[in-house]
């Protein structure tokens, strides 16, 4: 069975996500960034999983038409899906219903809050001023939930 793990990632955290369950599959799945391949073909995979960032409430646009374009094929496959956000609690369910077409947050075998990071030194001048002031953070924070990402492993590969 052929894997795609399609992921979109500004800073490197869904990035890492991603390539953290890359490493946890025996036969090495693909792994694209979705800014570089936005024609990948997904007919070619049995499973994919499918993760992005949020900025300020928002996932890119590419994703959303990425996923609308390709709504049929994704729901005729085995599919999960996460989000690379600081929150947790109603502000992560808001994040997944703007991410992700309700179609897909449904028929998904997993839905994971990877968690995040707000990484300082690979932010402009400006999203470090919005961090600062929105989450009151004044230097970059780690909080990656690996554990989330080991349930949505465990869950894509349940036969």
């Amino acid at each position: 069975m052929k894997t795609l793990i399609l992921y979109t990632s500004s800073h490197g955290t869904t990035q890492k996500a991603a390539e953290y369950l890359a490493a946890k599959f025996s036969i090495s799945p693909d792994v694209f960034n979705l800014k570089n391949n936005k024609e990948v073909d997904l007919k070619f995979y049995d499973k994919l999983i499918i993760g992005s960032s949020v900025h300020a409430g928002m996932t890119p646009g590419f994703l959303k038409k990425f996923l609308e374009k390709n709504m049929d094929i994704i729901l005729q496959k085995k599919f999960a899906l996460f989000l690379s956000c600081m929150y947790e609690g109603e502000i992560i369910e808001k994040q997944f219903q703007n991410a992700f077409p309700e179609k897909l947050r449904n028929a998904s075998v997993y839905n994971a809050n990877s968690g995040g990071e707000f990484i300082f030194e690979k932010m402009n001048f400006i999203e470090r001023m919005m961090v600062k002031k929105v989450a009151g953070v004044k230097a970059s924070v780690t909080n990656i939930h690996y554990e989330e990402l080991d349930k949505l492993f465990e869950a894509i590969n349940i036969v």
